[in-house]
């Protein structure tokens, strides 16, 4: 059952206002990827301030420029705090504020880094703290609520304010009350001045998603609850509305004059109406599969939202169509590997560096014609083709920022970025030129990349001898063209063509023969791709068929060893040494 009041409208200008003037339409470029390397990273959204990013990773609180993401300032300039920062700095008044997992809050001042005061917390910090008017208020491990005076660092209460019903979930704030969800799942908002509860009759959930906040839009806090969404007054803290999804919500709304999305356990979108909670005309109360899971909770960019999903894929999604813009995957900078490794061989890894079949981990093939052995050094863990974001994205002007799980930040601008430079396909198995069998189990893989605009998945299209060919695509960037003699009867042909769909929304690879064989001969292949940005590339590649030749074996299955590289291909030079 559903409450209906309205919102005032005075919020609602202010939230259209801010759309009108910060927008982020579609895809576009990465203009910069500032990082900092670091095992304690950041959770939250990075702090945009003008023409300012703030940001706390590890020991340091960073300041970069937005247009360029240089550094301005970090604080401490020379030796790191005792301690990690495990969410952004917040601003109060003049005075940014960083919380420090040493019990430490630290105060500097945002135009120049220099320190303001320090105060030592009784007890651990839990989350991230929030600005109060004029103080900051952060709660603890222990279930106690401090508030600070954000100029000088000093307590504001005699004494830490006790929650014996326990604290849940990040607080937030609204005028002069602290916001926070208790253990019995109730929302309540505690004034900062005078200690008493600001809610009368606090509203009281079913079930609240682990990390539950409410968020803030003008007068309303947006809650999940279960398959719920629920719009509280933040002034009375009474229910406005309530609306059943039908799914189980993962994470907080992200609500916006355009609407209110919400994200569920299973990777599914819905966006329901900011005043009245239904459904939006263009969704026709069907959600969108994301094709993942969602990986931090959503955020507003203008009048589009950013979802970002566990596959490592930044998703913009419009309100307006009920269509998913754009999806940018990710991607670790080099080479990295689980557990640390990293590729060090003195010749390029087997089979042109890709995993081997299944999560792709290990060697493939030596190098190519007439070229040196391959090889590669031995990997010790499965290479990590994609990162996931590690907080949610943020809005800068018309700069999209994205934190990633790896420590840096991914500025996306179709102004400051330019990207001219179509994705790259490269062919890994076989190596290009090689004589082999067409029996299965032969497949063809090519890795494709795109790091400035993403690969459009839908663009992505191979033909062999000038037949299009049946391929999945994973988000880790690879193309699988498969063969299999059951597809020869139906296609009464094996020279190479075949009608098989393009599976691009594929998240595993497919083992599906869907290409009849190969008949002997060299055959010419065409990988055709296109960026997000409309930039396409063909590259053509050749592979000679002798069936006389014993199947070749998958790269990664028993029959080609185990992550040793492979032997170098034969050539117009020398032939290559072993790999090793």
């Amino acid at each position: 059952m559903r409450t209906l009041r309205l919102l005032t409208v005075a919020p609602l200008a202010l939230a259209l206002a801010a759309v009108a003037s910060a927008q982020f339409d579609g895809p576009a470029p990465l203009a910069w990827r500032w990082v900092q390397p670091t095992n304690a990273v950041s959770t939250g959204a990075p702090l945009v301030v003008g023409e300012t990013i703030y940001t706390a990773m590890g020991g340091r609180v960073f300041a970069l420029d937005r247009a360029s993401g240089n550094l301005k300032w970090r604080y401490p300039q020379v030796e790191a705090v005792n301690g990690a920062f495990r969410s952004p700095p917040v601003l109060v008044g003049d005075v940014l504020v960083a919380a420090g997992d040493n019990k430490i809050i630290y105060a500097v001042d945002p135009s120049n880094g220099s320190a303001k005061w320090t105060y030592n917390s009784p007890s651990p910090v839990l989350g991230q703290p929030v600005a109060v008017g004029k103080y900051v208020a952060y709660a603890t491990s222990d279930n106690k609520l401090i508030a600070l005076d954000g100029e000088t660092g000093k307590p504001v209460w005699t004494q830490p304010f006790n929650i014996y019903d326990r604290i849940q979930g990040q607080i937030s704030s609204y005028g002069n009350g602290i916001v926070f969800f208790n253990g019995k799942n109730e929302l309540l908002s505690l004034d900062v001045v005078s200690q008493k509860p600001n809610y009368r009759r606090p509203a009281r959930f079913g079930v609240l998603p682990p990390g539950a906040v409410p968020v803030l839009l003008g007068e309303t806090f947006y809650v999940a609850s279960g398959p719920y969404v629920v719009a509280i007054n933040a002034a009375s803290g009474t229910v406005k509305w309530q609306e059943n999804t039908g799914l189980q919500l993962a994470h907080a709304p992200a609500p916006s004059a355009n609407g209110v999305l919400v994200v569920s356990q299973d990777g599914e979108a819905l966006v329901l109406d900011t005043l009245t909670g239904d459904p939006i005309p263009a969704m026709k109360g069907r959600p969108v599969k994301l094709g993942s899971f969602p990986a931090v909770r959503p955020s507003v960019a203008g009048s589009k939202f950013v979802v970002p999903t566990t596959n490592g894929a930044v998703n913009l999604f419009d309100p307006g169509t009920g269509t998913l813009l754009w999806s940018y995957v990710i991607r670790p900078i080099g080479e990295v590997y689980e557990g640390g490794s990293s590729n060090t061989g003195s010749g390029r890894p087997g089979g042109g560096g890709f995993p081997g079949g299944g999560g792709f981990p290990g060697g493939g093939p030596g190098g190519g014609p007439g070229g040196p052995g391959s090889g590669g050094a031995q990997q010790t863990g499965k290479l990590i083709t994609s990162l996931p974001a590690s907080g949610p994205a943020v809005l800068a002007g018309q700069t999209l920022l994205v934190p990633a799980r790896d420590g840096s930040i991914l500025a996306f601008d179709k102004d400051l970025g330019v990207d001219l430079t179509p994705p790259t396909a490269k062919q890994l198995w076989p190596t290009p030129g090689d004589v082999v069998s067409g029996q299965p189990p032969l497949e063809l893989i090519f890795r494709i990349q795109d790091e400035a605009a993403g690969i459009n998945e839908s663009t992505i299209k191979v033909e062999i001898d000038g037949q299009d060919q049946g391929f999945t695509y994973t988000r880790d960037g690879y193309v699988r063209v498969a063969f299999s003699t059951l597809a020869n009867a139906g296609s009464g042909t094996n020279s190479g063509a075949g009608t098989g769909t393009n599976q691009a929304n594929a998240t595993t690879p497919s083992k599906t023969r869907s290409n009849p064989t190969l008949q002997d001969g060299r055959h010419a292949v065409v990988v055709t791709v296109s960026d997000w940005l409309g930039n396409v590339s063909k590259t053509t590649y050749s592979v000679v068929i002798d069936n006389a030749l014993r199947p070749l074996p998958l790269p990664g299955s028993d029959q080609t060893g185990q992550n040793t590289g492979g032997r170098g291909g034969p050539g117009g030079g020398p032939a290559g040494g072993d790999g090793g």
